[in-house]
């Protein structure tokens, strides 16, 4: 996994260093500025992303802002001396939020469960076919699905809308149950992609996904997976 630490703190970046030595790349940047010059000039991707949210000029809160302009599909984490932005962290969809000075407990679980998602996202796709032609889309990529007659549109994170040619149902069966539900009788989305639960309505990147009462029991399926999340 390659990660990128952002932090104007040197004690704090060399620590942080330490706990992911031997495990993982880490490539430091001093100020936001540096990290989205190797990003916006020379191209560079991470995996994952450590961000002090208190820097000079620009914070880490912009930063995540211009990263996810980037990368929308990037892991971002804050780390903090304050708990006082986690509203703000969890509308720029962060992977998570630590509170300094960080546990080397729970950092190395932080890296595990990163490894592990970005391992799932790269490793599980779905196949579609549509007038004729086969493409494979990363489980990752994926949002929510809907029916509509007799097609399958496939609503991604990067805005774009896969469509195939079937049945949700038959769908549904390819699919890993643990990640994609049941929700509506013309829609399943994928818990991991969910931003919020507002009402009747999973809400992911700003669009709403219908929670029918028939599958109402899914909203403890995802709040469960949300503590786990969290914890």
């Amino acid at each position: 996994m390659h990660v990128a630490i952002c932090d104007d703190n040197q004690t704090d970046t060399r620590l942080l260093v330490s706990m992911i030595a031997g495990s993982h790349d880490a490539a430091v940047f001093s100020s936001a500025e540096t990290l989205l010059l190797e990003l916006e000039e020379a191209g560079k991707r991470f995996d994952f992303y450590l961000l002090d949210i208190f820097m000079e000029k620009m914070d880490g809160l912009e930063l995540a802002k211009r990263i996810r302009l980037l990368d929308n599909n990037a892991l971002i984490c804050f780390v903090s001396t304050s708990d006082d932005f986690y509203r703000e962290a969890f509308d720029l969809y962060a992977f998570q939020y630590l509170v300094k000075p960080v546990d080397q407990g729970d950092f190395q679980r932080l890296l595990n469960r990163a490894s592990e998602r970005l391992a799932h996202d790269r490793e599980h796709s779905v196949t579609l076919t549509w007038r004729g032609k086969s493409k494979s889309v990363p489980y990752g990529r994926i949002l929510f699905i809907f029916s509509s007659g007799h097609t399958l549109y496939i609503q991604c994170k990067d805005g774009q809308s896969e469509h195939c040619t079937g049945k949700l149902d038959h769908l549904a069966a390819q699919l890993n149950s643990s990640v994609f539900v049941r929700c509506h009788q013309s829609y399943m989305v994928n818990l991991y992609n969910v931003d919020a639960l507002e009402g009747d309505d999973f809400v992911c990147q700003g669009l709403r996904v219908p929670i029918s009462r028939r599958y109402s029991h899914i909203k403890t399926k995802y709040r469960t997976l949300l503590f786990e999340e969290m914890r």
